[in-house]
């Protein structure tokens, strides 16, 4: 019995709640109000713009040439010029380097692309692929 009169109250509550915010919302507004109100406000806000992390200065010649590779040369990294690049970075920075270059090629063109690199690179100083 107790019970029940717990549920009772219970939806008691919850009917007074909800009976107040429906009584507590302003009248409602046409389509075009609201339509011209969310532009108005759109307008105001400055506008978001998705940008990839910024590509530091001596890794971005890098990045940039092997992005080329892979766009001129049918979506692949088969040229030997994609090897030329990896002893280039190891001569430079080592392994260290060779794994931060792969990580922004990967952001930039995606998973698929970076796992043909990493393969392309494979014995090139401590590299593995």
């Amino acid at each position: 019995m107790e019970n029940i009169l717990w549920w009772i109250g219970g939806a008691i509550a919850l009917w007074l709640i909800f009976r107040k915010k429906k009584a507590a919302q302003p009248p409602s507004e046409s389509y075009e109000d609201v339509v011209f109100r969310a532009a108005r406000e759109s307008a105001q806000r400055p506008p978001t713009v998705k940008v990839k992390n910024r590509i530091p200065p001596q890794l971005k010649q890098y990045v940039s040439r092997l992005c080329q590779i892979y766009h001129t040369n049918n979506h692949s990294f088969a040229s030997e010029k994609t090897q030329e690049i990896g002893k280039e970075i190891n001569a430079e920075g080592g392994y260290d380097m060779m794994v931060q270059v792969c990580d922004l090629v990967r952001e930039q063109l995606g998973g698929g692309p970076a796992r043909d690199l990493e393969y392309k690179w494979n014995g090139i100083g401590k590299w593995q692929g």
